[in-house]
């Protein structure tokens, strides 16, 4: 007679698991991996020297995230775009690594005032302060994700950084990156077209639509979920800049990909 299989192990309590990413969200992420998926085993692109376990890791003793190939997304917004008595802001975040929503975070900015700019560098700030905190170790490889080529372009040098409510948010955001990569850990900053990137664009919506900021991952992938089943994919504006939303227009087509136009307007 076979022995009776062993109780299933106690859930470890050093550490709660981390949320698991609904089918919805995965759509909608879709854009941030090379092979159009939230996979196990997925990596970010850049990753490739981290190894084959490189996205199997998770957190170590400590709860510090070791060794990963971790996918960061971000994106803000403004309603009304700093114009006088308008300019209501919010941002929002995620991390994901293979099938899970390592964690999620909404910045709200203010009620008026506030720069379509303004609010993705909160966002992309938000972004890598977690990220650091989380503890990205050696070998880590960490994708950076959004749709304002403005923003990742003035973070990587690219494009100069003039107006005077950017340029600490630029700094500041330069700086994080720096510490990341002192920690060990690759980072890659890129543009991804907006219907790509809808999980952060629903995030900055919830910052706005509720004026709080918030960092309950369960609850905002649950309401991230929520939002869109409730709403189509937005649709490409078309041109190089779709979905960059930065003040002016200030991208052109060329050849050898996106160059900045002679002017951009502050903020």
């Amino acid at each position: 007679m076979a022995a009776p299989a062993p109780p299933p192990s106690a859930p470890h309590q050093g550490h709660p698991a981390h949320p698991q990413v609904s089918p919805i969200v995965a759509d909608a992420a879709a854009g941030v991996v090379a092979n159009g998926a939230l996979g196990a085993g997925v990596a970010a692109p850049g990753a490739a020297d981290a190894g084959d376990d490189a996205d199997d890791s998770d957190a170590d003793d400590d709860g510090a995230v070791t060794r990963q190939a971790v996918i960061g997304v971000f994106d803000g917004g403004s309603k009304g775009n700093g114009k006088a008595g308008h300019g209501l802001g919010g941002a929002g975040w995620a991390l994901l690594t293979g099938h899970t929503m390592l964690a999620a975070g909404t910045i709200f900015c203010g009620s008026e005032g506030v720069t379509n700019n303004e609010a993705e560098y909160r966002g992309i700030i938000g972004l890598l302060e977690h990220a650091r905190d989380a503890g990205l170790g050696s070998g880590s490889a960490l994708c950076v994700r959004g749709d304002s080529k403005l923003v990742l372009c003035q973070v990587r040098g690219e494009y100069r950084c003039n107006a005077p409510n950017l340029v600490p948010l630029c700094e500041a955001a330069q700086r994080l990156v720096a510490e990341i990569r002192a920690a060990g850990c690759t980072v890659e900053l890129q543009w991804t077209p907006r219907e790509q990137n809808r999980v952060a664009d629903a995030l900055s919506n919830i910052a706005m639509d509720s004026g709080v900021s918030s960092a309950d991952t369960a609850r905002l992938e649950a309401d991230v979920t929520a939002r869109l089943m409730a709403r189509p994919a937005p649709r490409s504006r078309g041109g190089a800049a779709s979905g960059s939303r930065a003040r002016g227009g200030a991208y052109r087509a060329a050849p050898t990909g996106v160059v900045a136009a002679k002017r951009v307007k502050k903020g």
